[in-house]
């Protein structure tokens, strides 16, 4: 039982591993008729001062898991890898099945979580015509002086026939034509 079988009929539950232990857990859960859910990504480390990509656990220790009829919750508690299902002094916590969808439609075939496309950042370029957007000298046109690698970058801007310099966040300045509004 994993992600790509169907998830309806289940009461979810989420289980605390031990640590660095998900993938035994998943394994026994499954091998018991539990099925799991748990989204992995890759993450960069450096081992031996050379950068790696290693697979890990998207939620650490956690591990989801759905019970048909018929089977107990408590079993769970004595699963290798299982620390420990999780409780809220009231009994074991239920999980809602549209949370489970959301985090189920996130995964992909080989079940990592999707990363969310970003917007590409619009490049600035040193002596490119800029119109600030907000502050005190919105509505101006400048100059791209310096661009910054921290999000940040410097404009000149003509000011009573001097010109002078302001540092601004990248999100603050477009170019000209789109600008206008």
């Amino acid at each position: 039982m994993s992600v790509s079988e169907t998830c309806d009929n289940l009461r979810w539950y989420v289980a605390f591993t031990k640590p660095q232990s998900e993938d035994r857990a998943k394994w026994n859960l499954e091998r018991q008729g539990f099925s799991t859910v748990c989204p992995y990504e890759m993450r960069t480390i450096t081992r031996s001062r050379k950068q790696i990509q290693v697979k890990r656990p998207f939620f650490s220790r956690y591990i989801f898991f759905g019970v048909r009829s018929g089977l107990s919750v408590y079993s769970v508690n004595y699963t290798f890898g299982v620390s420990c299902v999780l409780e809220n002094g009231s009994g074991k916590v239920l999980v809602p099945q549209n949370v489970i969808d959301d985090i189920v439609a996130k995964i992909d075939e080989r079940g990592f979580m999707i990363k969310k496309q970003e917007p590409e950042k619009p490049r600035h370029h040193v002596g490119d015509t800029v119109k600030i957007l907000r502050g005190p000298f919105e509505g101006f046109l400048g100059e791209i002086a310096r661009v910054d690698d921290s999000e940040a970058i410097q404009v000149f801007i003509d000011l009573f026939g001097r010109r002078s310099t302001t540092t601004l966040p990248v999100s603050g300045v477009s170019p000209p034509s789109s600008a206008s509004a």
